[in-house]
């Protein structure tokens, strides 16, 4: 409810005359206007008295104090009309219910009234009301479970037949929209009842088996409808009771004026609540997303894309630069790596949606493309379930081509450096078949890759899809998962910490790292390009991880010793790129300096070690690109697609 309504609500609530007393709060209209209908005088204490004397002679237990009888007779003789001699009948009694307790079933209303009047004399008394309402308010388990099996026993017999708990379930489910004939499904529901709560087996329900029933599982109370007040209006109605009863103490007595007085200060009470929520309200709207702004495309430019793994730490960042290009992103993610907060920043964005999926399982929507970059790509967690990243790079692979298949949008696969193995060629081309170890510690994740590129030229050629393959080589920046055993990731964490810097082998390995910005914009002119067979993208500079641990040592200040531990199993000797075809084809080659490139991930694990509370928050938003112009892909004629 917007706070403009609920001051106009608020306004209104506090025009009271003399007998306008319905224009009180319009959500406690139950009260006012059943109230409104009264004499207008107050109760006689005469007849006060009879009901407390009668109730004294009773043998159950009362859980009324004498104050709170009078107060009940109070608001009985206002929910009279003039001429009715004392009493309520049967369509001012069901009013009652549903205004004022917010019952809506019309056989049990009739089954409740049916409950009050005891004398059957088709109208109930002042004294039939206190008795009432002392089991329908405050009775204890064994009168609710009287009260609620007379309710339900239509016939008012000491069982309940098959016909009337069909009866009962029907009028009490809602029909579903499409359901032409629910009495099927009603008959299935008589059926699990009976089994569940006929203990005697004598295919009805007796008193015994309703009440053995409701002990074993108190929700059974109100299995077939609602018989007693909802709770929050039971509380609404006991606390005017209260503040009636304590007046009562000092000898007041009520006119019909008062009583509303009296209702509509309680009503005032509940005003400072209201209010605390219309500031609660105004902070949460003030704390509202605040989204980038992006890129606005007609229908004709914006593509509908997808994302797996776009929670991860490279879907993120490409998801942060779809978004701004203006396109509709929808990111699919069981999130075994990835993090929410990497794109917490669009969620609730109309451009974007989040889908927790684990792709080895089918996914159904409508998309133009695909980017499938879901896979564990870590050491670590890929080795740590070699079964499930074996399923996800083949049976995944399989669905999202699946996908692509069904409504012809092109996909790009995220492959990796890692199909090379061991390489024997250095630079590594696009053409060299590698050197991989096919039962090794990795052999889970490079086979994996190499077979689900397979996979992708398998469907191509079969189907006639629209496919490009990544072959992505060391990649580092922001959002990189601190303990996810990669040699940049450890590095820093351990020259932050001053905690000795750990290096497998001797150190003379190589690797190419690239920034992660760079390997977006080589994804997205891949995408968008002619090209269709596998491409590099990596950065060729190439340094030894000893230089590596050095210079990140350097950049932190750090103090930690270098260490050098046993190598790593099948751990690759040396691993550089050749990006001709990416500069070539795409235009394309790293921007990011490598120092440059280190000072914003170093920043950002430094402030990831100063998280202490789940509230607090290490947002990374790369800023130079919210005015980036978009990567040119060059458009030759004599670059068809292969």
């Amino acid at each position: 409810m917007s706070s403009a309504k609920v001051k106009s609500n608020r306004s209104s609530a506090q025009n009271v005359d003399s007998s306008g007393i319905r224009k009180i709060h319009s959500r406690h209209t139950w009260k006012l206007e059943s109230i409104s209908h009264g004499k207008g005088q107050p109760v006689s204490r005469k007849a006060v008295q009879y009901v407390i004397d009668e109730v004294a002679k009773r043998k159950e237990k009362f859980h009324f104090s004498k104050q709170e009888i009078e107060s009940l007779c109070t608001i009985f003789r206002h929910l009279t009309k003039s001429g009715d001699k004392e009493k309520i009948d049967r369509n001012r009694f069901r009013d009652i219910l549903h205004n004022t307790f917010d019952m809506t079933d019309d056989i049990l209303m009739d089954r409740v009234f049916k409950a009050f009047d005891r004398d059957n004399d088709g109208q109930v008394s002042m004294l039939e009301w206190v008795v009432g309402l002392n089991t329908y308010l405050r009775g204890t388990l064994d009168e609710k479970i009287a009260f609620a099996f007379t309710c339900y026993s239509l016939k008012g017999e000491k069982h309940i037949t098959r016909e009337e708990i069909f009866q009962l379930l029907k009028s009490s489910v809602l029909k579903q929209a499409g359901d032409e004939d629910p009495d099927e499904s009603i008959k299935e529901l008589v059926e699990i009842t009976l089994k569940k709560m006929d203990k005697d087996h004598d295919n009805r329900l007796g008193d015994n088996d309703f009440s053995q029933s409701v002990r074993e599982d108190p929700l059974l109370l109100s299995c077939f409808g609602q018989v007693f007040a909802n709770a929050r209006r039971k509380a609404d109605f006991e606390r005017i009771l209260e503040h009636m009863s304590e007046q009562v103490v000092f000898g007041q007595t009520f006119t019909q004026q008062q009583l509303a007085t009296i209702i509509f200060q309680i009503i005032n009470g509940q005003e400072d609540r209201i209010l605390a929520l219309e500031k609660r309200i105004q902070i949460l709207e003030a704390r509202q997303q605040q989204y980038p702004e992006v890129t606005f495309l007609t229908y004709k430019d914006r593509k509908r894309i997808l994302v797996t793994g776009g929670a991860g730490f490279v879907g993120s960042h490409l998801v942060d630069r779809l978004m701004l290009q203006g396109h509709e992103v929808i990111v699919a993610d069981n999130f075994f790596t990835g993090r929410k907060r990497n794109i917490e920043h669009w969620i609730g964005h109309e451009n974007f949606e989040l889908i927790n999926h684990d792709i080895v399982n089918p996914l159904f929507i409508e998309v133009d493309q695909i980017y499938h970059l879901a896979s564990p790509a870590s050491p670590p967690h890929y080795m740590y379930n070699p079964v499930k990243t074996i399923k996800v790079n083949s049976i995944g692979t399989i669905n999202m081509l699946g996908l692509a298949r069904r409504v012809r949008a092109r996909l790009l696969f995220a492959s990796t450096s890692e199909v090379y193995g061991d390489p024997e060629v250095h630079p590594q081309k696009e053409t060299y078949f590698g050197n991989v170890n096919p039962f090794g510690p990795r052999s889970c994740y490079d086979e994996s890759k190499r077979v689900a590129e397979a996979m992708c030229y398998a469907y191509a050629k079969q189907e006639g899809i629209s496919i490009r393959i990544a072959r992505i080589f060391n990649t580092y920046g922001p959002r990189m998962h601190m303990n996810d055993g990669r040699v940049v990731s450890n590095f820093i964490l351990q020259a932050l910490q001053n905690e000795p810097i750990t290096v497998y082998g001797s150190g003379k390995q190589t690797r190419s790292f690239q920034y992660v910005s760079d390997l977006v914009d080589g994804l997205i002119a891949l995408m968008n390009s002619n090209y269709s067979m596998p491409m590099n993208l990596g950065n060729p500079d190439e340094y030894t991880i000893e230089q590596f641990a050095f210079k990140i040592k350097d950049l932190v200040g750090s103090q930690a010793p270098i260490v050098y531990k046993d190598p790593v199993t099948d751990d690759p000797k040396q691993r550089r790129p050749d990006i001709t075809l990416a500069k070539s084809w795409l235009n394309w080659e790293p921007q990011v300096l490598l120092n440059d490139g280190l000072n914003k991930t170093i920043a950002y694990f430094r402030n990831e070690l100063l998280v202490k509370h789940h509230s607090e928050r290490n947002v990374f938003f790369p800023n130079e690109w919210l005015h980036l112009p978009n990567v040119n892909t060059i458009k030759s004629t004599k670059h068809i697609e292969l």
